[in-house]
């Protein structure tokens, strides 16, 4: 797991909370690598391809009725067997 979102509605006869994920330097889509569980509130990273590793910049947006809230950060993913 990487963050853990602490948001929650006070008013249960509010909607529910939606979220966007996206590359916060590009606006596109995160990388397939990344996984993001809306019940539990985690995003998760996983690869074995050391092309993978790299920083990535992550923008998580979450939606209830008109409001929103933003969460940027930095994941970085290190390969920990280079080649020699």
């Amino acid at each position: 797991m990487i963050t853990e979102l602490n948001w929650e509605k006070s008013d249960l006869n509010c909607p529910d909370i939606t979220y966007k994920i996206i590359d916060s330097s590009t606006g596109a889509a995160l990388d397939g690598i990344f996984s993001f569980s809306s019940s539990l509130r985690e995003l998760s990273v996983k690869t074995s391809d050391p092309s993978k590793a790299k920083t990535y910049r992550v923008r998580i947006t979450g939606y209830m009725g008109g409001f929103t809230q933003d969460v940027d950060f930095n994941v970085i993913v290190t390969d920990v067997c280079p080649q020699a």
